[in-house]
């Protein structure tokens, strides 16, 4: 299987448990690389964000591609935007008011903007993380553009039974998912990763057969399944097991994404499907 492109999840697959980039972490980068791929990043996380990622990996210049927005947003790095998908403003005012309804604090994104109504305090150790300085509003109503996303964190146990709740409200108005364990969030309909999978391929002329996926939650469903294979890294959730074609016994913090580029392009070993756990996985080839 000749894989043409490697679409990566961040959080929880690349990154570490820390949401660093480790030395392994760009290593694979550059193996995925020297072995004829492009490799992009697949993330909830906005532009702003996805660029210190984008310089630490070495792919922050034209002829690398990200996806931001949970695939609300394709571009290529330090060039055009390839598409772009948003909620629009009064459903996203709907659906941020029913989520105060079960007791969350939303935040919109909103362009490279992030907003927060002012009964929430601001969470420090999020916003550092996310590196994007949070605008203080009295009413989700003064934003001004359509909304790229809509976030609310909490325990997952709740937030679990809390998008059941909002799937039956949202219908097929929107996606909704979980970008991190602690993070559910709300996307245009036509956002989400598969989609954006897609849209990249077709951009560069490569066959979906010719794609690898890795992910590790509820957000990378889709991809998985619409790449030509899907990786489940091994700290992934069930739901993106299910998806995967293969489960690695690696996890985020032990070099999944290294592990797989170079089982998956350097030695092209085919999985047949359904999925299984890969096999003898702790080990390098």
């Amino acid at each position: 299987m000749g894989f043409k492109l490697v679409m990566s999840d961040l959080d929880g697959t690349l990154l570490n448990s820390e949401a660093l980039v480790t030395k392994e972490a760009i290593s694979a980068v550059r193996r995925a690389e020297e072995l004829g791929a492009i490799f992009a990043i697949c993330s909830g996380r906005d532009q702003n964000s996805l660029a210190m990622y984008e310089r630490l990996l070495g792919i922050d210049s034209p002829g690398h591609y990200s996806v931001g927005y949970n695939g609300g947003l394709v571009y290529e790095c330090g060039g055009k935007i390839l598409a772009e998908s948003r909620i629009p403003k009064e459903l996203g005012l709907e659906l941020a008011k029913e989520l105060k309804k079960l007791g969350l604090f939303p935040w919109v994104f909103a362009g490279s903007k992030i907003y927060a109504e002012t009964e929430w305090t601001i969470d420090d150790d999020y916003t550092k993380s996310i590196k994007t300085p949070v605008s203080v509003v009295e009413s989700f109503h003064e934003i001004q553009e359509d909304f790229s996303k809509i976030i609310a964190r909490g325990e997952r146990s709740d937030l679990v039974a809390k998008q059941e709740i909002m799937k039956k409200i949202i219908g097929a108005r929107a996606c909704i998912s979980f970008s991190h364990p602690t993070i559910l969030c709300i996307s245009s309909r036509d956002a989400h990763k598969g989609r954006a999978l897609e849209i990249l391929a077709e951009h560069l002329g490569i066959s979906k057969a010719d794609t690898l996926a890795i992910g590790d939650n509820t957000n990378d469903v889709t991809m998985l399944k619409a790449a030509g294979l899907g990786v489940a890294v091994g700290n992934a959730f069930p739901e993106a097991m299910l998806a995967a074609d293969v489960i690695m016994n690696e996890t985020n913090d032990k070099n999944a994404v290294g592990v797989a580029i170079e089982r998956f392009l350097a030695q092209e070993i085919d999985v047949a499907k359904p999925a299984k756990r890969f096999e003898g996985s702790n080990k390098m080839p």
